[in-house]
């Protein structure tokens, strides 16, 4: 069996010890109009992909998972993935070592812990979107790198977490099954029409 590639985090050169841990990027400007193909590969770091319009295919450890609009796919470190994302694809690529994001109380290491237990998280229009505010405010402190900003953008993450756990949790039984029965005609009836 051939040995799957281990991926590291981007080091810009500008602030190597911080962008060795944390990266956030705007999947439109990612793309630049192309397809994005990563062949089979595992990570060092955890890998957030908030996608509020998306189509392709995304493996996650063996799973295979059809990529539909307002998707959430978070991997802890080590786990195998093979990914295709449609141009197109818009939304948020974060990316960001433990020791980054490493809380220093019990109740945060357990909610990133039960977060990044859901390989993948398909949202409503509107859940997503309270996502992608987060996101647009960590990707802009991580931009303009204002004084602070680091402590900003882990609070950030720690609310974002939250708010993953809360839709997460926050379905019945009755309600996740009718929805995701709703979002698979969708990319169905989208992989037909597309």
């Amino acid at each position: 069996m051939e040995k799957i590639p281990i991926r590291h985090i981007n080091a810009a050169q500008k602030e190597p010890d911080f962008s060795e841990n944390f990266s956030i990027r705007e999947i439109h400007g990612l793309l630049a109009g192309k397809d994005m193909t990563q062949e089979l590969h595992r990570h060092d770091f955890f890998y957030i992909l908030a996608l509020k319009k998306g189509a392709g295919n995304h493996d996650i450890d063996f799973t295979a998972y059809t990529i539909c609009d307002n998707s959430v796919f978070f991997m802890r470190p080590g786990q195998v993935h093979r990914l295709v994302l449609k141009a197109g694809s818009t939304g948020y690529l974060m990316q960001f070592r433990d020791k980054f994001y490493l809380p220093h109380d019990r109740a945060s290491s357990q909610l990133l812990r039960k977060a990044s237990d859901i390989d993948h998280y398909q949202l409503s229009a509107d859940g997503l979107q309270k996502m992608l505010a987060i996101l647009a405010y960590i990707f802009r402190e991580y931009t303009d790198k204002q004084d602070r900003y680091q402590e900003v953008i882990k609070a950030n993450m720690g609310i974002l977490f939250i708010e993953l756990v809360r839709q997460h949790s926050g379905y019945s039984p009755d309600n996740v099954k009718l929805y995701m029965q709703e979002q698979l005609a969708q990319c169905n009836h989208k992989g037909s029409a597309g």
